[in-house]
């Protein structure tokens, strides 16, 4: 009695169905990195804060520093 993993259309089935995960699995994660899903509430207005501050650009800065305020009291 032969095994179904024998048969070549399944050994194929599997193979990409591993390859198309992993490759899955990277393009999330990387998504996820650049797009900011592991910053905490808030730190984008800081950051922005920061630079507008560097560029001398007061009013901008606090501004951002404001919606930063509003959007995480507990992380001032």
């Amino acid at each position: 009695m032969a095994s179904a993993l024998a048969d070549p259309n399944i050994q194929k089935f599997l193979k990409w169905t591993a390859i198309l995960t992993a490759v899955m699995v990277v393009g999330f994660s990387t998504y996820y990195y650049i797009s900011g899903g592991t910053e905490e509430s808030g730190e984008l207005h800081y950051r922005t804060g920061n630079l507008r501050l560097e560029d001398g650009n007061f009013q901008a800065a606090l501004t951002e520093f404001s919606l930063q305020l509003e959007e995480d009291l507990a992380n001032p």
